[in-house]
């Protein structure tokens, strides 16, 4: 989806959701605020490059790489006093 350019529907429920930003890559699906045939009138409106972006920021090497990096920072601030090294 993302990473060809294309803008994505998710649902509230569903991972991957943090990537998306309403209106600029995709949609997020809530049962209170928009149908399905409203979103897909306006699927056309995103801009295809936001969606690469988004692919690249979220899922590159380099950020999943950092992502883990801040994960194992926090567990080690976290359980600092029970892990001796």
């Amino acid at each position: 989806g993302l990473a060809c350019g294309l803008p994505v529907i998710v649902t509230e429920n569903v991972g991957g959701k943090e990537a998306i930003k309403n209106g600029y890559n995709g949609f997020i699906l809530n049962n209170k605020s928009r149908t399905l045939s409203v979103i897909y009138k306006k699927l056309g409106s995103i801009n295809r490059l936001n969606c690469r972006k988004s692919a690249s920021d979220n899922y590159s090497i380099d950020s999943f790489a950092e992502n883990i990096e801040n994960w194992f920072e926090k567990a080690l601030k976290t359980y600092n006093t029970e892990i001796k090294f």
